[in-house]
């Protein structure tokens, strides 16, 4: 007879809504955290890009299109939130849903609106055991902390965080680089 006693884990139906409940707020985080980031870097670029451009340069950026295409892009991000292979709870799962992307991504090429409100309208998503949803939602903040892990060693991260240095300096990184420009 052994020392220790073995017994069993059980996990109660309590623990995993607690649980659910806790890695939901931590992917709300997580996902919060990477969209300031990419909404920083979007920032960063766009005010370089534009320093970039001589004031003689009078191009004219052309405006998205609120008519048919506003719609089609609309409907395609509403639909690629809902399939997007980062949500699979499988390999299998995640095969599924990027073959629905391409779908999807094509259509939105051919400029086929109806396909894309079909494709909504069809779209049923499994139901998941809870034990299933959590093992899914881990795998989910796993690739978002990788996601935020590649952008944070990114060289246009690295050029942003040096912007902010010189910032608090009183000096202007973006103007110094222009000046520089090769």
């Amino acid at each position: 007879m052994s020392l220790f006693a073995l017994t069993k884990n059980r996990i109660t139906e309590s623990n995993i809504r607690i649980e659910l409940w806790f890695y939901g707020l931590m992917l709300d985080d997580i996902n919060k955290d990477i969209v300031r980031m990419q909404t920083e870097l979007l920032a960063f670029q766009f005010r370089y890009q534009s320093s970039l451009q001589h004031e003689e340069d009078s191009e004219v950026y052309e405006t998205p299109q609120q008519g048919k295409n506003g719609i089609l892009h609309k409907k395609f991000r509403e639909l690629a939130r809902l399939i997007h292979p980062d949500r699979a709870i499988n390999a299998e799962d995640a095969k599924q849903r990027t073959e629905l992307l391409a779908k999807a991504s094509s259509a939105v090429e051919n400029g086929n609106l109806e396909l894309l409100i079909e494709m909504l309208n069809n779209h049923n998503p499994k139901q998941l055991s809870k034990i299933e949803s959590l093992l899914a939602l881990k795998f989910q903040i796993h690739i978002l902390y990788s996601k935020r892990r590649i952008l944070q060693n990114s060289d246009s991260w690295a050029l942003y965080q040096l912007e902010l240095e010189w910032a608090d300096q009183g000096r202007d990184l973006i103007d110094y680089l222009k000046r520089h420009q090769t």
